[in-house]
């Protein structure tokens, strides 16, 4: 049986959170971390949270943010480890497309993402929140084994899905139900990678 291993983007992927690197760029600092802390934590719907953060976020010119993305510093190891896996190893997040597909393709692998609705240079809402458990399903349809790594909330439902769920401690505490159905929780990002190798 083939495995095919998901990785969830913010704080996983990325060494930062990056709505709430979006709202510094704009002077929302404290609104969006208060809402993505929350977030994480369970204590605010991820549909709920990521509309609110959109609606808020979403007046400012999206290349500008695409961009901020863009440059957002990564766990260097951990996207080695996607690079040298390029048929079976995919990101899943909830982030929107337009803002983080570039650096998506600075990475380099194959990913799945929330999609936005946009007029001009701003996004006006969403048009599709992933489905991240489905994601997983669909690849246990083809006959794979599915690894999912993930540290938010919103990834308890296709780690509860997953054969096998990790949970990155890497940038924060991963979030109390990650705690709770994860087998296995990394704090270091070499130890991570060591053990995706012998899966």
């Amino acid at each position: 049986m083939k495995t095919k291993f998901l990785f969830d983007l913010d704080g996983t992927i990325t060494r930062e959170e990056t709505l709430p690197l979006i709202a510094a760029r704009f002077g929302l600092t404290e609104e969006i971390r208060a809402l993505t802390e929350e977030t994480v934590r369970g204590a605010v719907p991820f549909e709920v949270s990521l509309t609110a953060r959109v609606m808020a976020l979403g007046a400012f010119p999206l290349e500008e943010i695409a961009a901020l993305l863009e440059a957002v510093p990564l766990h260097e190891r951990l996207v080695a480890f996607l690079r040298e896996h390029p048929g079976d190893a995919a990101i899943v997040t909830g982030n929107l497309d337009v803002w983080a597909g570039r650096l998506l393709r600075r990475i380099g692998c194959r990913a799945y993402t929330s999609e936005a609705r946009t007029e001009g240079n701003r996004v006006v809402g969403i048009r599709r929140i992933l489905d991240k458990r489905a994601v997983v399903r669909h690849y246990q349809a083809e006959g794979h084994r599915v690894v999912f790594v993930g540290d938010g909330d919103n990834d308890v439902e296709a780690m509860t899905a997953a054969d096998i769920a990790l949970g990155a401690g890497l940038v924060h505490e991963p979030a109390p139900r990650v705690l709770s159905v994860a087998q296995r929780i990394f704090y270091e990002e070499e130890e991570m990678r060591a053990y995706l190798e012998k899966l």
